[in-house]
């Protein structure tokens, strides 16, 4: 998690509004800023394969 906050109605509109808030960025910069490239790349290549897994697409060339 990025954010130690409590949401105290989660619904899809709070979820959103707090997603989009400065804060919340503010914490997901951070986060991947702390941490090392192969960590990145491993997120990012799991990301790519449950789109693709998902019939979303991926990157062109990427191999997948």
């Amino acid at each position: 998690d990025y954010c130690d906050i409590y949401l105290t109605h989660d619904s899809p509109r709070v979820r959103r509004d707090h997603n989009s808030g400065w804060k919340h960025k503010m914490h997901v910069q951070n986060y991947y800023a702390e941490l090392d490239g192969y960590k990145v790349q491993s997120i990012i290549n799991n990301i790519t394969k449950a789109y693709v897994y998902a019939g979303l697409g991926g990157f062109p060339g990427d191999g997948f």
